[in-house]
C-alpha cells in the first residue's frame, strides 16, 4: 500500500511539473516596465522585454491595477516638466570645523523638458487602447482585491527591514502573489533590485529585462 502511495505522489508530481512547463507563462509589468514601452529613444533592453511579450504579431501582457494608476503620475511629471529655475537647495550636512551644520549652497540641476500636449494627450489614448485591448499591444488588468492588500501588507511588514522597497511595491508583490496561489503561471517583470529580492523570497518568478539571460 505504501508503495503504491509513493508511485501515485511521484505520478502526481511529475504531472504537476509538466502542466506548469506547458502552462501560457503570463508576464505582468512593474511601473518602470511599462514604461519603458513609451521611452524614446528606446531603451536597449527593450529589445529583451518584447522577446518576452511578443505573440502572433502583438504584445501581450498583465498590467496590476496599481501600476496602470502609476503610470498616470509618471506621465504627469514629464508633462509638468523640471524645474524652472534648475536650481536647487543642497539638503546636505557638512563639517565647519569640529561642529556639523546644513549646507548653505545652492546646486545646479538639468531641469526636465516639459512634454507637449499634443504628445501627453496621444500617451492617454495610447495607455486607453492598450488597457482596452486596442491595437497590437494589450494588457490584461489584475485587479487590487482585499486579498492582494492583505498579501502587499504582510510583505512589506515582514521584509522592510531588509530590503529598501515601499507600499506601491509590496503591493505589486502582492497581487502576483495572489495571482500565483490561484494558480496562474505568473512572472513579474521588473529591475528592481529590492523587488526582486522580495520576490526571491517569496518564491515569485522574476525577469529581469536588464539582465541577459545565459
Amino acid at each position: 500500500m505504501k508503495k503504491g502511495m509513493n508511485c501515485l505522489t511521484n505520478y502526481l508530481e511529475m504531472f504537476l511539473k509538466i502542466f506548469e512547463v506547458t502552462m501560457d507563462t503570463v508576464y505582468a509589468l512593474d511601473t518602470n516596465s511599462y514604461a519603458m514601452l513609451f521611452q524614446r529613444p528606446s531603451p536597449i533592453a527593450l529589445s529583451n522585454l518584447e522577446s518576452k511579450l511578443s505573440n502572433n504579431g502583438g504584445i501581450f501582457f498583465s498590467l496590476p491595477e496599481i501600476v496602470s494608476m502609476e503610470i498616470h503620475s509618471v506621465l504627469g511629471k514629464y508633462r509638468r516638466g523640471g524645474s524652472k529655475t534648475g536650481r536647487e537647495k543642497c539638503p546636505r550636512k557638512i563639517f565647519e570645523n569640529e561642529d556639523v551644520s546644513i549646507c548653505s549652497n545652492t546646486f545646479a540641476v538639468d531641469t526636465r523638458p516639459k512634454l507637449k500636449e499634443k504628445v501627453y494627450k496621444g500617451m492617454l489614448k495610447l495607455l486607453k487602447d492598450i488597457e482596452n485591448g486596442n491595437g497590437d499591444i494589450k494588457s490584461t488588468s489584475i485587479p487590487l482585491t482585499s486579498e492582494a492588500i492583505e498579501a502587499g501588507k504582510k510583505i512589506l511588514i515582514q521584509y522592510s527591514h531588509r530590503f529598501s522597497f515601499g507600499s506601491h511595491d509590496a503591493l505589486v508583490a502582492g497581487m502576483i502573489y495572489i495571482e500565483r496561489l490561484k494558480g496562474n503561471n505568473i512572472v513579474l517583470v521588473t529591475s528592481d533590485k529590492s523587488l526582486k529580492a522580495v520576490c526571491r523570497e517569496e518564491n515569485i518568478c522574476v525577469f529581469d529585462p536588464n539582465m541577459l539571460e545565459g
